[in-house]
């Protein structure tokens, strides 16, 4: 007789893509689950997951601006009712588990269940809220699913005090803390060697402020150098960011380093950085993959003083953060672990 719990992943994008959402589905199979996942990758085989599922195609570029029609006119049922997946309508699922808060009203009305959680990994009514389009477009439509939604859920999961206390602020909703932990013992805090190698990786984002990393360099003693691996999914400020690091021979631009290498390549350099500025809601309130990997490969993290990052002082042993976001601040913390 099988035994193994039915569990599904719904992710509104690329399972090949997401860490957090592939570190689960790790877990889930190794507790003894059936794992499924319910994605936008048509093509994904990986030896953990029974079944691969996946939404409709969203249709051609006309009905995608009429969609976003509906977002601008507040038709967020309409919206959402558009969203539909191939292959589901017998299956009966023990969990369910929505990586993404847009998928959660597509599961309510149409998937089988038992019990059902809400990864919010981020704090979605604010997600992008420095972009203008996405205020008046996105961000209602959040609004509605967390105001509607959310409380149908039996469990909720967040990765921050600071998500924590903005959900049960606003929506009433009690989040438990899950963060991106690798599931690896973390290494032993190396010593750092006489010449000191910088490290960061992640997304060539604008708000991740790389082009300040390549100032702190040029702040710092010349025995210090910065590997950057970066995945360029905005092509302006990666060229921008090309072009400030082909100025700097001690700084060098790397290609995005691929999810299994990721501890094995950080563990050969000497300090993380996370230098954030609070930008963004969720931006000042971050517990980022990056610095739990860091963490885990054994280097000492140097941030801004993001409310987030002092949280996570108390968590982790390795951080330390600079007393305000000035490179020359930055610069001062990092020599200062010398």
């Amino acid at each position: 007789m099988n035994n193994k719990k039915n569990t599904l992943l719904v992710v509104n994008g690329d399972y090949s893509y997401c860490i957090r959402a592939k570190r689960l589905a790790h877990t889930y199979h190794n507790e003894g689950c059936k794992l499924s996942v319910l994605s936008h990758n048509m093509s994904m085989q990986e030896s953990n997951i029974a079944h691969n599922y996946h939404f409709k195609n969203q249709g051609t570029t006309l009905s995608k601006a009429r969609r976003f029609i509906k977002l601008l006119l507040r038709m967020h049922t309409s919206y959402l009712n558009e969203q539909k997946a191939h292959q589901l309508a017998d299956k009966n699922f023990d969990t369910i588990i929505c990586f993404d808060l847009i998928c959660l009203p597509f599961i309510t009305a149409h998937l089988t269940y038992t019990k059902l959680v809400v990864d919010l990994r981020e704090y979605y009514p604010k997600q992008f809220e420095h972009n203008f389009i996405w205020s008046v477009s996105f961000a209602p439509l959040y609004k509605f699913i967390c105001k509607k939604y959310l409380a149908k859920a039996e469990e909720h999961w967040t990765v921050s005090p600071g998500l924590q206390k903005a959900y049960e602020k606003f929506y009433k909703i009690k989040c438990e803390l899950k963060p991106s932990i690798p599931q690896v013992k973390a290494l032993p805090l190396k010593p750092i060697g006489k010449t000191v190698k910088l490290v960061h990786h992640g997304v060539a984002n604008p708000n991740r402020n790389i082009e300040d990393m390549i100032e702190v360099v040029k702040l710092l003693p010349d025995n210090y150098l910065l590997d950057l691996y970066l995945v360029n999914n905005n092509h302006r400020y990666y060229r921008k960011i090309k072009a400030l690091v082909d100025s700097c021979d001690r700084v060098k631009l790397n290609p995005p380093i691929p999810q299994q290498s990721i501890i094995d390549v950080l563990s050969t350099y000497d300090i993380g950085l996370f230098i954030c500025k609070p930008n963004t809601f969720n931006l000042a309130h971050a517990w980022p993959n990056k610095v739990f990997e860091y963490h885990a490969a054994g280097l000492r993290t140097v941030t801004t003083p993001l409310p987030g990052m002092i949280e996570l002082k108390s968590w982790q042993n390795n951080i330390y953060y600079s007393k305000d976001y000035s490179s020359e601040s930055i610069a001062c913390a990092i020599n200062s672990l010398r």
